[in-house]
């Protein structure tokens, strides 16, 4: 995980709204281009996504990472500490 999105993700932990859609919005891009192998999409299509159906999708592990480790749930915008 690089640091900018270490970063954000202490912003969202830290600020006083949780509920900043466009923050939340913004990590979840990032995790994306970052971490997701279908280089060429725009977002997730979990329905769709092979590396998904077979449990091998390092964007959605980190997106389990995260809120195991700092209690954020990306998916549906909450701090869940």
């Amino acid at each position: 995980m690089n640091k900018q999105i270490e970063k954000l993700i202490e912003t969202i932990i830290t600020e006083a709204d949780f509920s900043n859609e466009q923050r939340f919005k913004e990590l979840e891009n990032l995790l994306f281009k970052e971490f997701c192998l279908k280089q060429y999409l725009v977002e997730c299509e979990p329905f769709y996504c092979t590396f998904r159906i077979t449990s091998s999708c390092k964007y959605i592990e980190m997106l389990k990472e995260i809120k195991e480790k700092y209690g954020v749930d990306i998916v549906s915008r909450k701090i869940v500490r």
